[in-house]
């Protein structure tokens, strides 16, 4: 018979075997994730649909392009996957090519940071001066405020509100608003990044400073424009709306140079030999 201590071990380890195994079933709930976009049991987070959107170097007015190229590269991947093509010789091999390139990245990365490398806004207007005509612009161009909604009444409002006070302050009212989908503040576009036609030939009929009509799209979104300045094609449109263009460019100028030293410090130190 057994005996009522041992009995009692038993049913102890019985119930701290089924407190794990219910601890074990909780931990296995899937976690609520808050994404844009799903393909599977991959996610596109919020978080880091607005990274893509900031990384875009084609900015569009919805970024259902930037959604719908995420869905698309997903889709091909899941499948890639599935045929067993990421462990072939031949991607393995790939891989191996990436990681030399990611890693002489990194060293390049380093050797700017060794060098202290830094962009002064001087060196930036010295070498706007210097390159202006290389920054004509080559289609016409249009500094806008730019805001869509998802509820047409509040779209309505907000123009209201800009033609009683103006784009700033009517941005500072409706702060927050859970119906602003999409905002932007000076927005510097060539007509060919401007998206739908329909929006395109809106703001094409808006003087300096007026305010457009409410416009639907067909994503059921209300959009409200302002057209604060246009510029031809072929004019060089003022360094504070190209900034970060020139920039850009003056840095990768720059670090073209290390880059040239560097390897030319590392001819110097190795032995290369090159066959006939």
């Amino acid at each position: 018979m057994m005996s009522f201590p041992k009995h009692l071990q038993i049913n102890n380890l019985f119930i701290a075997f089924l407190t794990a195994a219910l601890f074990l079933g909780c931990g296995k709930e899937k976690k609520k994730i808050d994404y844009v976009a799903r393909v599977n049991d991959s996610f596109l987070t919020k978080e880091a649909y607005h990274k893509l959107v900031a990384e875009s170097s084609n900015k569009n007015f919805y970024k259902a392009e930037i959604i719908r190229n995420w869905i698309n590269r997903e889709l091909l991947y899941q499948e890639a996957k599935s045929e067993g093509i990421d462990k072939t010789d031949e991607f393995k091999k790939t891989i191996e090519e990436s990681r030399k390139d990611l890693a002489i990245a990194k060293l390049l990365e380093n050797r700017y940071n060794d060098n202290g490398f830094s962009t002064d806004i001087n060196d930036v207007k010295g070498y706007f001066e210097k390159h202006k005509n290389e920054f004509k612009t080559v289609d016409n161009y249009y500094l806008i405020n730019f805001i869509s909604f998802t509820n047409e009444d509040k779209a309505v409002h907000f123009r209201t509100t800009v033609i009683e006070s103006n784009w700033n302050k009517a941005l500072i009212a409706f702060k927050g608003d859970p119906s602003i989908f999409d905002e932007e503040s000076s927005w510097f576009l060539s007509e060919h990044e401007i998206e739908p036609i329909t929006l395109l030939r809106l703001i094409q009929e808006l003087n300096s400073d007026e305010v457009s009509i409410v416009l639907s799209d067909d994503q059921n979104k209300y959009i409200v424009v302002q057209l604060l300045q246009k510029l031809d094609k072929g004019v060089v449109p003022p360094l504070g709306l190209i900034s970060k263009n020139v920039e850009k460019r003056f840095t990768a100028e720059k670090k073209q140079d290390i880059i040239k030293n560097y390897i030319k410090d590392l001819y110097s130190k190795n032995e290369i030999d090159v066959k006939n």
